[in-house]
């Protein structure tokens, strides 16, 4: 987890050094604007795909579905025990209510967004283990524009994520991507 959240601040330092440094006034990404949808994928905890619709300005849905979860998971036999279980048959569905707003802007653009959403996992259960798992999630994040091209985001994101059923546990789940808008 170290690691990743190092990688994670690299990223945040980088992003913001080339905002600051561009000095030129930019034109108006299309982003959020006329393309509304985004469709991409990420990196991290778990890795798949993800997609953004803005349904306002300033507020967006954001859905994600997954494959894999690189560090395995958290399955729980019928008694609320810990059993482990592997990465491999193991999705997810997640979906958040994303208020974003304007950082700095240049020849990029650089937004902050936070929400509130849901996360569910499904498994292949081994012998007795319990095959879903059911969270809340708060995802705060970092989302990169450009004025050429228009149509993509780059973002960054740490979701903390309190599981609830069928046992209760606190994660975070960190998550690098990019999303392509039509």
């Amino acid at each position: 987890m170290r690691r990743v959240i190092f990688s994670a601040s690299r990223f945040l330092a980088l992003a913001l050094a080339l905002v600051v440094s561009t000095s030129a006034p930019g034109h108006a990404t299309e982003v959020g604007g006329a393309r509304k949808f985004g469709l991409g994928f990420n990196v991290g905890e778990p890795m798949g795909l993800s997609a953004k619709l803005f349904v306002a300005p300033g507020n967006a849905i954001d859905f994600g579905l997954s494959f894999y979860r690189p560090y395995g998971g958290h399955c729980y036999d019928r008694n609320n025990h810990w059993v482990g279980c592997d990465s491999n048959g193991q999705s997810s569905i997640n979906a958040d209510y994303l208020w974003q707003d304007q950082l700095a802007r240049g020849t990029v653009r650089l937004d902050w967004h936070i929400g509130v959403g849901g996360r569910m996992w499904f498994y292949n259960p081994d012998a007795g283990a319990r095959n879903f798992l059911l969270g809340a999630r708060m995802p705060l994040g970092l989302d990169l524009t450009f004025d050429n091209p228009r149509f993509l985001e780059v973002f960054i994101e740490l979701s903390p994520v309190f599981y609830l059923i069928p046992a209760t546990y606190f994660d975070i789940e960190p998550q690098l991507g990019v999303r392509f808008y039509f």
